[in-house]
């Protein structure tokens, strides 16, 4: 029982961090594909990948704005979105 409870402490901990990791980026959309698409932020494009969810989940349309939620990979080229917002959602 003591260790059962040792576990779900550590978890809810592990959780608790990991959800502070949590990226934003609003930027206008430059190019569609069916999983993901591509922003122009900064100077930069990002590919955002929507395959965690089986493509993207709202309709979109270049030269929209949206705000993408989620973390951005080590390479600094590759956004895996959580969420999608519009600026207007905010």
């Amino acid at each position: 029982m003591r260790l059962l409870l040792l576990g779900l402490g550590i978890t809810a901990a592990c959780l608790a961090a990991g959800a502070g990791d949590v990226d934003r980026i609003q930027a206008v959309i430059t190019e569609l594909h069916a999983q993901g698409f591509i922003l122009a932020t900064e100077g930069r494009t990002v590919v955002v990948d929507m395959s965690a969810f089986g493509g993207i989940t709202m309709p979109l349309a270049r030269g929209q704005a949206i705000i993408a939620i989620g973390t951005l990979a080590p390479d600094g080229k590759t956004f895996h979105a959580v969420r999608l917002e519009t600026p207007e959602q905010c």
